[in-house]
């Protein structure tokens, strides 16, 4: 039962699709593909709307744990921005294509945002996240996380952004035991989440996104099933350029997972076009290395995206 792969997985989903999605906490992404965000409350200065889709492939190899799997991943999803309020959502779905596990993982999100004034948005979110894993010995976990969580964002001088939002993630387990005497266990907790970041959106012409956040994920304990996660912390840098509808941008990520006592380190590379209005692309690549606590490699991921999104 590979549960630590299911609290990354949630914190995967909360920051965006690999390969199909951005997401951000302090300021609006320049890339079209992005739809909700972690912190609600930026959406509202994330014009313009939009609607699109994406679908795209990830490789996991050298996991001991799962073996060598390939997901297919796919994801549709829209934004609405008015004067001072904001709607968007999304359904992204991930399952395995080849491999000796069958995992699969759908996820939806609705949020929106209130502009209060000039300078101030409010926001909140709600995220629903169905895990499951099946092993070739025939056993079975499954979990359902539910995160509600409330943003603030400052708008500051037209440029400077800051971004915080906190909420509760609501989890149920279950994991029944293989043939030919299946016995099923299960369980729930609650766990605290908090996003907080600063960066800077600027310029007509040329533009520019700059931004670092964090996003932590309190410890979770689940005693009918013997589960103990310690705390899962992710540091964020992203750049993003555009210079009339060309637009491009990199995401480096630092995933600190104290269960396992492992890193995760992922870079992101995206290059699209984006109007204004009218017909947008986007093509991502991503690549992700873990390391022990010796330093040695036990899992890499790559995977690569295509979306098209129509801004309006």
């Amino acid at each position: 039962m590979n549960v630590q792969r299911f609290f990354l997985v949630s914190i995967v989903f909360l920051t965006g699709t690999a390969g199909l999605a951005s997401a951000q906490v302090a300021a609006p992404s320049l890339l079209p593909n992005e739809y909700t965000t972690p912190n609600p409350a930026i959406i509202q200065w994330g014009a313009p709307s939009r609607v699109g889709g994406g679908y795209g492939e990830q490789e996991v190899t050298d996991d001991p744990s799962t073996g060598d799997l390939t997901h297919t991943q796919s994801i549709v999803g829209f934004r609405g921005v008015w004067e001072s309020f904001a709607l968007a959502g999304q359904v992204a779905q991930f399952e395995t294509k080849s491999g000796p596990v069958d995992e699969s993982v759908e996820q939806s999100t609705i949020e929106g945002s209130l502009r209060i004034t000039d300078w101030l948005s409010i926001g909140a979110l709600n995220q629903r996240l169905d895990f499951s894993q099946r092993q070739v010995d025939g056993s079975k976990f499954t979990a359902d996380s539910t995160i509600m969580a409330y943003g603030v964002s400052l708008k500051l001088a037209e440029i400077f952004f800051l971004g915080y939002a906190q909420g509760t993630d609501e989890v149920d387990v279950e994991f029944t035991t293989g043939p030919p005497t299946p016995i099923t266990f299960s369980g729930s907790d609650t766990r605290e989440v908090r996003l907080f970041g600063a960066g800077i959106r600027a310029g007509s012409e040329m533009r520019l996104h700059a931004e670092v956040y964090q996003i932590e994920f309190d410890p979770i304990e689940i005693p009918a099933l013997s589960l103990k996660a310690e705390e899962v912390s992710e540091s964020v840098a992203v750049l993003e350029v555009a210079w009339g509808n060309l637009v491009a941008g990199v995401t480096l990520t630092q995933t600190e997972n104290k269960s396992d006592d492992e890193d995760t380190e992922k870079a992101a590379y995206a290059l699209g076009w984006a109007p204004m209005s009218g017909l947008a692309f986007v093509y991502q690549i991503e690549e992700s290395e873990t390391t022990d606590s010796t330093d040695a490699v036990v899992k890499k991921t790559r995977a690569q995206g295509l979306s098209v999104v129509w801004q309006f």
